[in-house]
């Protein structure tokens, strides 16, 4: 009976000294967000916005774009937005690929070259 009084009295002062030292202690989380791009079709040649990528707005009589793009890509990781946005702070960070390819850009066509982007992050 007198060990399982000490023992309980031990369990308890042992998870009171938890409890008590728990807030000073910290947790930091780490990882990183992958994105391969497998490949991309822009038909027109156009940005976004919809004009050419050239300076000139020269287009061909089906109405694409006569130069190509030069394609890259720019991962920005935010919070969850209800409407996504592509202005604003990136708040856990933002990579870009270098210059990877023209108007069409396909892992098929090109299996040796991968892209992929990888940030890492960290939670405190």
């Amino acid at each position: 009976m007198l060990v399982k009084i000490k023992m309980k009295v031990l369990l308890w002062v042992a998870a009171c000294v938890f409890v008590y030292l728990l807030p000073n202690m910290g947790v930091v989380a780490t990882g990183s967000f992958e994105l391969e791009v497998l490949g991309i079709q822009n038909l027109r040649g156009e940005l976004s916005n919809g004009s050419c990528c050239s300076v000139s707005d020269n287009r061909f009589d089906n109405g694409t774009c006569v130069e190509e793009c030069r394609t890259f890509f720019r991962l920005c990781l935010k919070e969850y937005q209800t409407e996504v946005s592509d202005t604003g702070p990136c708040t856990f960070g933002t990579v870009s690929t270098p210059v990877v390819g023209g108007n069409t850009f396909s892992m098929h066509s090109n299996p040796h070259q991968n892209v992929v982007l990888r940030l890492p992050f960290t939670f405190r």
